[in-house]
């Protein structure tokens, strides 16, 4: 077996990478045979069944030629006896490929059934790689190849464990790891932790790809996580910064915000799904425990359906998905991180906007919501406000959990913030003119720095006279109570707001 020659790296850059990127605490999973041996039976069940059949024929052919009773059982026995050696032989390959494998900063440790566990250091080893046949597109056909140099491992690693290791090169053992015998759970914990124990000089370009695929997890995996870990809470506390989630993956780095769900957290993501995208936001969903079944499928299908809209949406105002997990019976959605303030939080700093900057930054808003409300389905965000709208380089829109398809159907829920609540929202039967209500409610906040009176029209020039009243007017009829006398669309707002921009660009 030839692998390819690594970047020379030293002994002092394993310790250090280990040390910096993981904290001292093994990471460890079950290598499972039988998964193996039911693969490779699946995968030769042609030859089986054709052995089955001839073997169930001899009988039949000697007894039509001899005519003997005892050349049968004779047969028979022979067949017998086969079957016997073979699941011996099934049994033997188990019990040598059973174990507990763990990954600390040390090295790699195989604890076997009866057996002394072997220790392979860091320090040995010369490659990482993966491997996997072309013509499959599935991880069951994967294997993990740790390179070892031979003369740094114990002298007892052949009589511990003949049967994980493949002779290599000279002075080469490979360690071979067939991940269809590790839990599909498993997959990225156990390669996503050895490749960052490890310097990049010595991890195969394979296996960084492995790692990293875009996740689209299902409802159903997240409930089945979410099963098994029902009732076992081990925190009932905020995350702190320093703190690591998804099996070191995930560095906490701030606390962003929190609210009745859970909280966001600011994260470095140490193996990220796309170039650049090191800095995460955390959205934290917590999941009821104590085997409140109904509540938990609610909030999954909660963070869920915020995951789909997300991933759905291509376009600047978006913020990219990344990912999904479950951990401590709380499920998390990773998302782009927005370097840049909200809405909300630049007026608490510095006071209202000019009308200028008021009016640029509605025609950016009456674009997302465009963009959403002519979709197909169309897109109801329900909660357009202030605190969900971040400017960077671009205006972006956060917080789809309480959003929903147009095509869902009225609901006699009420969701949203009460300032910027439309009347037909209050009653639960929210449309794509609750959004353009939404709209004009924060247009009054960002000139006025004043929150909207809750379920009313609003007039800016009512808390700061100063503002023309074409601008006033423009808000009133945004927040108007009445649907029909509303703006129809976020573009016929849009076109408003320009003329307003054109028509006193000297003055603004």
């Amino acid at each position: 077996m030839t692998t390819p020659t690594p970047t020379a790296v030293t002994d002092t850059a394993v310790t250090e990478r280990a040390n910096e990127k993981v904290p001292m605490r093994s990471v460890e999973f079950n290598h499972l045979p039988m998964t193996v041996i039911r693969a490779l039976l699946k995968k030769h069940d042609h030859v089986c069944i054709v052995g089955l059949g001839i073997l169930s024929i001899i009988p039949l052919v000697v007894c039509c030629v001899f005519s003997t009773f005892w050349m049968i059982w004779a047969v028979w026995g022979v067949v017998i006896a086969g079957s016997i050696a073979l699941a011996w032989s099934l049994r033997l390959y188990a019990e040598g490929r059973t174990g507990l494998v763990k990954f600390d900063s040390t090295g790699m440790s195989i604890n076997r059934p009866e057996r002394p566990s072997l220790l392979l250091p860091w320090q040995a080893l010369r490659h990482a790689d993966l491997k996997k046949k072309s013509n499959t597109a599935g991880w069951n056909e994967a294997r993990l190849l740790l390179c070892f140099e031979e003369g740094l491992l114990p002298a007892d690693l052949e009589t511990v464990s003949p049967w994980w290791m493949e002779r290599g090169r000279t002075g080469e053992c490979v360690i071979d790891i067939d991940l269809r015998a590790v839990a599909k759970r498993d997959h990225l914990k156990l390669i996503g932790v050895l490749t960052r124990l490890l310097p990049p000089g010595r991890v195969s370009k394979n296996l960084l790809t492995y790692v990293s695929p875009e996740h689209n997890p299902s409802f159903t995996e997240l409930w089945s996580e979410s099963l098994m870990l029902a009732g076992r809470r081990s925190s009932a506390t905020q995350l702190s910064p320093g703190d690591w989630l998804n099996d070191y993956r995930f560095e906490v780095v701030s606390i962003l915000g929190a609210g009745g769900q859970g909280t966001a957290y600011e994260a470095i993501d140490h193996f990220p799904v796309q170039p650049g995208a090191s800095r995460v936001v955390l959205k934290e969903f917590v999941l009821p425990v104590h085997g409140d079944f109904e509540a938990a499928a609610s909030a999954l299908a909660l963070v869920q359906h915020e995951a789909s809209i997300i991933r759905s949406l291509n376009a600047e105002f978006a913020v990219k998905f990344y990912d999904l997990f479950v951990e401590d019976c709380r499920a998390y959605l990773v998302r782009e991180f927005v370097d840049g303030m909200s809405l909300k939080e630049m007026v608490e700093n510095a006071g209202s906007l000019s009308l200028a900057q008021v009016c640029r930054l509605g025609v950016s808003m009456c674009e997302i919501l465009d963009h959403l409300h002519t979709r197909v389905p169309p897109i109801i965000h329900r909660d357009f406000t202030p605190d969900n709208l971040l400017l960077s380089d671009n205006l972006k829109l956060i917080d789809f959990d309480i959003a929903r398809f147009d095509n869902a159907g009225r609901s006699n829920q009420v969701v949203g913030k009460p300032n910027y609540l439309s009347p037909e929202q209050f009653r639960g039967q929210a449309t794509a003119q609750s959004d353009i209500y939404s709209l004009g409610a924060t247009l009054f906040f960002l000139s006025t720095g004043r929150q909207p009176m809750p379920i009313s029209a609003s007039h800016p020039r009512s808390a700061c006279p100063s503002l023309c009243e074409q601008f006033d007017a423009i808000v009133a009829r945004a927040t108007d109570v009445d649907c029909a006398n509303r703006y129809a669309s976020a573009m016929v707002l849009r076109q408003e707001l320009i003329n307003l921009l054109e028509e006193n660009d000297a003055t603004l």
